[in-house]
Protein backbone atom coordinates (compact mmCIF):
# COMPACT_ATOMS: atom_id res chain seq x y z
CA UNK A 1 0.00 0.00 0.00
CA UNK A 2 1.24 3.46 -0.88
CA UNK A 3 0.43 6.75 0.77
CA UNK A 4 -0.98 9.58 -1.32
CA UNK A 5 2.27 11.51 -1.07
CA UNK A 6 4.27 8.47 -2.16
CA UNK A 7 1.91 7.83 -5.07
CA UNK A 8 2.16 11.43 -6.26
CA UNK A 9 5.94 11.37 -5.98
CA UNK A 10 6.05 8.13 -7.96
CA UNK A 11 3.70 9.53 -10.60
CA UNK A 12 6.10 12.44 -11.07
CA UNK A 13 8.88 9.94 -11.74
CA UNK A 14 6.62 8.12 -14.21
CA UNK A 15 5.92 11.39 -16.00
CA UNK A 16 9.66 11.90 -16.44
CA UNK A 17 10.42 8.30 -17.43
CA UNK A 18 7.30 6.65 -18.83
CA UNK A 19 9.32 3.65 -19.98
CA UNK A 20 10.50 2.75 -16.49
CA UNK A 21 9.67 -0.87 -15.64
CA UNK A 22 8.78 0.09 -12.07
CA UNK A 23 6.42 2.72 -13.46
CA UNK A 24 4.58 0.23 -15.68
CA UNK A 25 4.34 -2.35 -12.90
CA UNK A 26 3.02 0.35 -10.57
CA UNK A 27 0.34 1.59 -12.96
CA UNK A 28 -0.89 -1.82 -14.14
CA UNK A 29 -2.92 -2.67 -10.98
CA UNK A 30 -4.34 0.86 -10.92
Amino acid sequence: LFRLTEVRAHQRICAVDRFANSCQEFLLPL
